[in-house]
């Protein structure tokens, strides 16, 4: 009879601390480069890994992470608005890579058929508009 697998072969534990410095290295800010060169190996795999961990956290934990990454790319968001709406091209590439994560983050890929994404995004970008213009302080003062 075939034993069972075991949660604390070393191979496993290895796995488990792995994953435990990745999410540590995501809540300090660490880009998915810099937590690949900190585990050895690639921003993809690390980016793998992190996925990982997430699904095995407890969702407390899981949640603080999205809460932290959503803020941050908030105040992406909130930094080039301005400049993006202006028709600059380097911030609106910035807007449109935040908005991008913050798609991934909520899930929308997985129900958004991939050449609708463009029409995803700029639904984004018409609700921002819409709360700027709704936005007591006016247009872009969160930028400022």
């Amino acid at each position: 009879m075939p034993h069972p697998p075991h949660r604390t072969r070393p191979n496993q534990i290895r796995a488990r601390l792995r994953e435990e410095l990745a999410l540590r290295l995501r809540i300090e800010g660490k880009t998915l480069s810099e937590i690949g060169q900190a585990l050895g190996v690639s921003p993809q795999r690390a980016h793998y890994i992190l996925k990982r961990a997430l699904a095995r956290i407890a969702a407390p934990e899981a949640e603080e992470l999205r809460r932290l990454h959503l803020e941050r790319l908030e105040a992406l968001i909130r930094a080039h608005w301005q400049q993006a709406m202006a028709g600059r091209p380097f911030h609106t590439d910035r807007v449109l890579a935040a908005l991008r994560q913050e798609a991934e983050l909520f899930g929308l890929y997985e129900s958004v058929v991939r050449h609708d994404l463009g029409q995803a995004i700029a639904r984004i970008l018409e609700r921002l508009a819409e709360a700027d213009r709704a936005s007591p302080e006016g247009p872009g003062a969160d930028a400022k």
